[in-house]
């Protein structure tokens, strides 16, 4: 197996292992943690335990997502317009998936941690709204991925 072709399978599985795992944090954990808990009280702890076990995979998958995409730039560089068209608009979907991170990271967590019940589900609901906009970056990132890999831009 030559470089390139190792580099992007494992471009590819990280794409898929995040993708995973926040799909199973938007669309299963989050709502059912809500629905269990009801109007009883904002679950930090829970989330707090659930953020903990997930963030070293979480940006572990990022960070080899952005390495190997960086290297797949330099061996094997876009050979038309078109593909580099692709590979920006990839580029750009990965750094939403990291912004969006981030930002919960450095931003939303803290907040929350020292937020009442109410304010919690508040700063909750937008953290949510950009975990289903990550899950959409996510998903765009691996499609147009695929199709790099595909088409051997």
């Amino acid at each position: 197996m030559k470089v390139d072709d190792f580099l992007l399978t494992m471009n590819l599985l990280a794409n898929a292992f995040v993708t995973g795992g926040v799909f199973m944090n938007v669309f299963v954990v989050w709502p059912a943690a809500r629905e269990t808990l009801g109007q009883r009280g904002f679950p930090l702890e829970f989330l707090a335990m659930q953020g903990k076990r997930i963030a070293p995979w979480l940006y572990t998958g990022l960070l080899m997502l952005l390495l190997t995409s960086v290297g797949l730039l330099f061996l094997r560089p876009p050979a038309s317009t078109s593909a580099t068209l692709l590979l920006l608009t990839r580029l750009t979907l990965v750094l939403g998936m990291l912004g969006n991170t981030l930002y919960g990271t450095l931003r939303t967590w803290p907040a929350i941690q020292f937020s009442t019940d109410t304010e919690g589900w508040g700063l909750w609901a937008g953290y949510a709204k950009r975990g289903r906009a990550m899950f959409a970056c996510a998903v765009g990132a691996f499609i147009l991925g695929t199709q790099a890999a595909i088409h051997r831009f």
